[in-house]
């Protein structure tokens, strides 16, 4: 088996937007209940919220926001074309919605439509120059279409934007390491932990930075935290066994990348 760090294979993914729509005069039977759904949306009970928002859209069919915060919940459970279909409803009654268009996009990069993505967060950003979100989802489609030098680009707006878009930074930094510029990537990682703390995937990616300049007691101690925060992540594990492997520690390299193999089997 060969002894290659492996790259973060996931992007930092934005929060996904609900698109609030105020209604007109007082509150109404459908009301009370797509705001029972918004709130179920914020415990993560997606599947429960989705059905308060099925009742609200059979109580008032006209009201936008309740397919557009069912297309959210139906993006948070990878029902992506569902989506779709949600976001479709909302840009009919409301062509010039940028966080519709936005929240397509997301729906539509998911499935691998990467072009069709790209015309949504292109029309978002038309309708809202500011729209960090956007920016960031953009700049994760070029990243992964291998345009990391365009998506950089869009990584720097959503920062301009937002300076505390901590997704931003992670996602700009993993362009960085894949443009062979370590010492950049370190600064952009080290700027998500001070934002986040707890995200595995930043200590991974600095961790990578570290090994390929040559830091492998950085690299393993960053290893360590991502491992300690996601430990059925086998890519940390089998990274970290490549370092030990170079520093010559080969009984901890074995272990490590045992446990990668044990987790899943393309590290065997």
């Amino acid at each position: 088996m060969t002894n290659r760090i492996k790259h973060k294979v996931g992007l930092a993914v934005s929060p996904l937007l609900l698109i609030v729509m105020m209604a007109c005069g007082n509150t109404t039977d459908d009301q009370s209940v797509s705001e029972t759904g918004d709130s179920l949306m914020k415990k993560g009970q997606y599947e429960q919220a989705i059905e308060k928002f099925d009742k609200a859209i059979k109580l008032n069919p006209d009201e936008v926001a309740n397919y557009a915060s069912r297309g959210a919940a139906f993006n948070m459970l990878r029902k992506y074309k569902r989506a779709i279909k949600e976001y479709d409803e909302v840009i009919k009654f409301d062509p010039k919605n940028p966080d519709a268009h936005g929240n397509r996009g997301y729906a539509y990069a998911n499935l691998g439509d990467f072009q069709t993505a790209l015309r949504d967060y292109n029309e978002a950003i038309r309708l809202n120059p500011q729209f960090a979100f956007a920016y960031n989802e953009r700049g994760s489609v070029y990243h992964k279409l291998g345009q990391y030098e365009r998506a950089v680009q869009d990584f720097d707006q959503a920062i301009r934007l937002d300076p505390q878009f901590a997704f931003a930074y992670s996602n700009r930094g993993f362009s960085y390491n894949k443009l062979g510029l370590y010492k950049q990537a370190i600064q952009d990682l080290d700027k998500v932990i001070s934002l986040n703390p707890g995200y595995s995937g930043a200590y991974f990616n600095r961790g990578t930075s570290y090994t390929k300049l040559g830091l492998y007691e950085e690299a393993i101690q960053d290893y360590n935290e991502a491992i300690q925060l996601d430990n059925e992540d086998a890519k940390g594990y089998y990274n970290r066994g490549v370092v030990y492997q170079i520093l010559g520690q080969g009984d901890k390299s074995e272990s490590d990348k045992k446990r990668a193999c044990e987790l899943d089997s393309k590290y065997c």
